[in-house]
């Protein structure tokens, strides 16, 4: 299910709960991943919520000692769990991302967000805005789903108000509306 507290296990709570699974019917560990592998090793787990841009070294390791499957969710089934949960969206594992897929798998992703205290200078916002979004290649990351990491998707999912000096960034880069 993920780290205590974290959002991988609220994800898998929404999944499980949109087919029908409801608490009481798993017995759930709340474990970092690399317990979570060492616990589906052992066969002491039978299946992992991993929130991550990526297959992860330890899932490539689990895969290489124990065959390893990853389940595509029903686009239909999961509606009810996107429109309860707005800033997660709909995604797919491209098949050239995990070596052993043969076909993309649908799934759910979150953004990742920098929040800060309304009142930090503007100024001070807008210039941290602009270093990482003017230095997005060097962080050259692509998601799972093949969008780019960049000022064309940064605001993808974010559903909390920006910062003023955010806000400002974007408006002057024409990607918010004046």
């Amino acid at each position: 299910m993920g780290a205590i507290g974290g959002e991988s296990g609220m994800i898998a709570k929404a999944i499980l709960q949109a087919y029908g699974i409801k608490d009481g019917d798993y017995r759930p560990f709340y474990l970092s991943i690399s317990n979570a592998v060492q616990g589906m090793r052992s066969s002491e787990i039978d299946l992992i919520f991993y929130l991550s841009n990526g297959p992860g070294s330890a899932l490539a390791e689990l895969s290489e000692e124990v065959s390893v499957n990853i389940l595509s969710i029903d686009p239909v089934s999961i509606h009810p769990v996107l429109d309860a949960h707005p800033y997660w969206q709909l995604s797919s594992i491209k098949q050239r991302i995990w070596p052993r897929l043969t076909e993309d798998v649908l799934t759910l992703r979150t953004s990742t967000l920098l929040i800060t205290h309304k009142d930090v200078p503007h100024q001070l916002i807008k210039k941290t805005t602009a270093v990482i979004m003017e230095h997005a290649g060097e962080i050259s990351f692509e998601y799972s789903d093949g969008v780019k990491y960049g000022v064309e998707s940064a605001l993808q999912g974010v559903s909390i108000p920006l910062h003023p000096g955010a806000e400002q960034y974007f408006r002057e880069r024409g990607l918010l509306d004046v």
